[in-house]
């Protein structure tokens, strides 16, 4: 008789797809979900208050030094700088010069020092405007992009790629990183949607709209009475004479909301920020708001730069003074940075650019932080005379995570899961597997993760929420959601978090992020997956599902609002029979002193003619490539659905701690033809 699958029926996680990353980063639209309950806890320990402890810490100025005629001053020394902390005389204590070479004084990639701990490296965020760019001022856009990608960034300089698209808000295309060809990639991959609008309060300024597409700049007035419910006190649009409120206030709003949120996030991200604009400019009549959102950001030490791509209106008189180019260049004098009226000059906006951010000064000085998110104003003085200064403008004290805005939180979220040196804190690792399952239609992915409260003691000490997301080749959300664990349902550990979706052939990367939601703290389970083809005919081998002798796994299985009301929903029984209550799931290690595995083999046999098969299983260690022969069963096997199954026991040699790879093949003698699968795990 076939064991019974120990997979409680009532854990049950809600998901909700989301098209694209929007809205500054990441799952804006994650939706809520009552808790997961489970029997008795085994994992509890005494709830405390959570404490900040008080304690001496170096804060670190970013400071940019030129003279009159905006060449950098070098040579400085600290007795040179004088800074004043919310109007207090600070004494300097650590001091660094940071000054960019010239791409062919820059030395060989084997010489580059790996980045200062103190994290004051160059920051930039491109944002491709496709809401108000056309197709020839979005090929000038990356053109100019990837020229100052390519030619202009230092090692240890980190780069994030955003758009901003009608309907979407911001689109997240790469979080920032030091990687040159993730960069260039990920601006190359940024795609502008069939708009073509004009620039708001300039008729028949763009390339015409396209039939049977929605512009975004035609909402009806529900929708922009919707999209200005926020508090508009200050920095309202001004609306041309004669221009539609519907066409100019949604998608104007989403722009000036969506940076102002982002301002508010980045000043947690050290340094100065550096954002570079390309856009073809919007309503004359915003010039002053932009002056306020130029302000906002400023506070939290961005400087805009800003690269005017509207080709076509440049002619017009007075379009740099008074038409869209005014705001723009608003935006950008008021935080600091530089407007950029030719998009073809594209090497001097890439020297300037550098100019203005390659060369800089870090002031350090100690402080004793409070956790009350006070903003702290900086005042920076060179003794040397003639020179303009451009200093970090503030910062603002930590605060605890429970008081964070729903943008900083999406913040926190995008990364602790996306950068591979997060500025909040490092997560915990934890094991996830993905497990891809071909299929005529769609294939079906599989993520399982192995959580253990008892090694995350400080992330399971109140109610935690897991959140997961599956991300195509375009950085596009394919999958996401987020479920609440309540401190008070874990029972048993370790808990087997999986989630099954459908997916077309491709290449994913897939995170699911554990967060206490009091302190913030978090674990993060990551995989990089490709699913293949469908094959139509031949062998198929499905990837292997291993389990080993363990007691007292925890399932927590994650579906879709929809598919769970309507019991529709596939488990892992579904795809992997044999499941029992006395083994647990192997996600990527196992102890050196288990001795034998199962193995769940699902396959399909499409052949012309049948045949009897042959069935070879192998352990490869992975330093020295060393072929070990085992020995197994089969213990069950069975037709499910159209395909088959075996349920094998393996027996393990003994083996050192290392990675090895569980190799299996099934093979058709009559015909040559053979089907291989494999799963890699370390022995701890």
């Amino acid at each position: 008789m076939r064991p019974h699958p120990a997979e409680p029926k009532n854990q049950i996680t809600i998901f909700k797809t989301i098209p694209k990353i929007c809205l500054l980063f990441l799952l804006v639209h994650l939706v809520n979900v009552s808790a997961v309950k489970a029997l008795e806890p085994q994992v509890k320990g005494e709830q405390k208050e959570l404490q900040h402890e008080v304690a001496v810490t170096l804060k670190l100025i970013q400071v940019h030094v030129t003279d009159t005629q905006g060449n950098p001053v070098a040579n400085l020394k600290k007795e040179d700088f004088i800074l004043w902390d919310n109007g207090k005389l600070q004494n300097i204590t650590d001091f660094e010069t940071h000054f960019t070479r010239a791409p062919a004084e820059r030395p060989p990639e084997k010489e580059v020092s790996s980045p200062s701990p103190a994290r004051m490296n160059r920051k930039f965020f491109l944002f491709l405007d496709i809401q108000r760019n056309d197709p020839i001022g979005m090929i000038k856009s990356k053109r100019v992009a990837r020229y100052f990608v390519e030619t202009q960034i230092q090692p240890g300089d980190e780069v994030g790629v955003f758009s901003f698209q009608p309907s979407a808000g911001f689109v997240l295309h790469e979080y920032l990183t030091q990687d040159l060809e993730k960069m260039l990639s990920a601006i190359k991959k940024a795609k502008a949607l069939p708009v073509y609008s004009s620039p708001e309060g300039v008729p028949g300024g763009g390339a015409g709209q396209s039939s049977g597409s929605s512009s975004g700049e035609t909402a009806g007035e529900g929708e922009a009475t919707h999209a200005g419910s926020r508090n508009l006190d200050a920095g309202l649009p001004t609306v041309d004479e004669g221009a539609s409120w519907s066409q100019l206030a949604k998608p104007l709003y989403m722009f000036f909301y969506s940076l102002e949120d982002l301002s508010q996030s980045l000043q947690y991200v050290p340094g100065i920020k550096n954002i570079v604009l390309f856009s073809a400019g919007t309503s004359a009549g915003a010039k002053n708001t932009f002056d306020l959102l130029g302000q906002k950001l400023a506070s939290s030490s961005c400087r805009v730069y800003t690269v005017d791509t509207n080709w076509r209106l440049h002619y017009l008189k007075g379009y740099f003074e008074s038409g869209p180019g005014s705001a723009l260049r608003q935006l950008a004098v008021s935080s600091g940075g530089k407007h950029f009226e030719d998009p073809d000059d594209i090497e001097t906006i890439a020297q300037d650019i550098q100019r203005m951010t390659g060369n800089f000064y870090v002031l350090g000085y100690y402080i004793q932080p409070e956790w009350d998110g006070q903003y702290h104003e900086i005042k920076v003085k060179v003794k040397k005379k003639d020179c303009v200064i451009y200093a970090q403008k503030g910062y603002f004290n930590p605060k605890p995570f429970s008081t964070f805005s729903d943008a900083e939180k999406q913040l926190h979220l995008a990364d602790i899961a996306w950068n591979d040196t997060p500025y909040f804190e490092t997560p915990k690792p934890f094991p996830l597997e993905a497990l891809p399952f071909p299929g005529n239609e769609a294939a079906k992915l599989v993520l399982l993760s192995e959580i253990r409260p008892e090694n995350l003691v400080d992330v399971f000490l109140n109610d935690t929420e897991i959140i997961t997301v599956v991300l195509d080749e375009e950085k596009n959300i394919v999958e996401s959601g987020r479920a609440v664990l309540k401190y008070d349902s874990i029972k048993q550990t370790p808990i087997h978090h999986y989630s099954i979706t459908r997916l077309a052939p491709g290449l994913y990367e897939c995170r699911v992020v554990v967060r206490n939601l009091e302190s913030g703290k978090s674990a993060l389970g990551s995989a990089s997956v490709r699913v293949p083809e469908f094959r139509e005919s031949g062998l198929n081998l499905y990837p292997l599902f291993l389990l080993i002798p363990e007691k007292g796994s925890f399932y927590l299985r994650a579906v879709k609002e929809e598919k769970a009301k309507e019991r529709e929903a596939l488990s892992l029984r579904d795809l992997y029979p044999y499941l029992s209550s006395i083994h647990s799931p192997l996600v990527k290690e196992v102890d050196r002193s288990v001795r034998n595995l199962l193995a769940v083999l699902r396959f399909s046999t499409r052949l012309t003619e049948e045949h009897p098969l042959d069935l070879d299983v192998d352990l490869i260690h992975s330093q020295s490539g060393q072929k070990i022969p085992l020995e197994f069963i089969i213990k069950e096997s069975g037709m499910f659905g159209l395909n088959e199954a075996m349920l094998l026991e393996i027996w393990l040699p003994s083996l050192e701690p290392e990675i090895y790879t569980l190799h299996v093949i099934l093979s058709d003698p009559e015909s040559n033809q053979k089907a291989e699968v494999s799963r890699a795990f370390r022995i701890r």
